[in-house]
């Protein structure tokens, strides 16, 4: 049964397509070379004739709500986010964007749990595939990628330090004896972490810890990822992966927070 905090930490859910497109540019050394500078831009219309292609899937699924993230004739380097589209209905907070050999679909607060967003994430991957160039169709995404990034407050530190909380969500945070004995473990101590391993069937885990701020306000981030590479381009088999991903995470995460579940009063939904 799944768990909502009511403080919620999630920050925002990102699931992200990769695949081999992008513009081709005038090797270093040669600058202005007309047939360099031709190829930019007929690779450059062929991205565009893709954007509006996915930008009309999205019109007629309720996406009607476009922004160009970066300004007409700016050059656009590969795997770059070029489009963002919304909901017409503006109490919707999830969005998808788009550019040469990315795709996401971003998640934000309020989030009301997975099914919803898996809905939201079909849809996106529908208008994907209905829009990939014909040389691209059958061409297998490079990586699928989840992320779940989560913020905890100063609520969630109940009056103890970010080392501490830490360690209540089973880090072990180490340091050499030396510097235990010169140290003083307060609110402006803060641990980095970077963790990442490989998975049974080949997908890779990312677990992140890192400083951040929201609101002005600091808070402890903590995020958590899988990669799928080499991905059959099918509604069924990125669902596929897409929702394995998830349901690790979620087994991670509720794991890891066990131990301030009580403290923080989770409501079941």
């Amino acid at each position: 049964m799944a768990i909502n905090f009511e403080n919620a930490p999630l920050i925002e859910v990102i699931v992200e397509l990769r695949w081999g497109a992008g513009l081709s540019f005038p090797p270093p050394g040669f600058p202005g070379v007309p047939t360099q500078l031709f190829n930019v831009n007929l690779e450059a219309s062929q991205h565009e004739e893709f954007f509006m292609n996915f930008g009309a899937e999205c019109g007629s699924r309720g996406l009607q709500r476009a922004e160009r993230i970066v300004p007409q004739g700016f050059p656009v380097i590969p795997g770059q986010v070029v489009y963002r589209f919304r909901s017409s209905d503006r109490s919707q907070q999830n969005l998808l964007q788009v550019g040469p050999g990315v795709f996401t679909v971003n998640g934000l607060p309020p989030y009301k749990g997975w099914p919803g967003f898996e809905a939201f994430i079909a849809r996106g991957i529908d208008a994907l595939l209905a829009s990939r160039p014909v040389h691209e169709v059958s061409s297998n995404f490079s990586s699928v990628n989840i992320r779940f990034i989560n913020g905890f407050g100063e609520d969630y530190f109940q009056d103890t330090s970010r080392l501490a909380f830490l360690k209540s969500l089973g880090f072990v945070v180490q340091v050499p004896e030396e510097l235990e004995a010169v140290a003083q473990e307060d609110d402006s101590t803060f641990f980095n972490m970077n963790y990442i391993t490989n998975l049974k069937g080949g997908a890779k885990l990312q677990v992140s810890v890192a400083e951040g701020a929201k609101e002005g306000l600091p808070i402890q981030v903590v995020e958590l990822g899988t990669t799928h590479e080499n991905v059959q381009p099918t509604k069924r088999d990125l669902l596929e992966v897409i929702n394995i991903s998830h349901d690790l995470i979620e087994k991670i995460f509720l794991n890891m927070t066990a131990p301030i579940h009580a403290k923080m009063k989770p409501r079941e939904v």
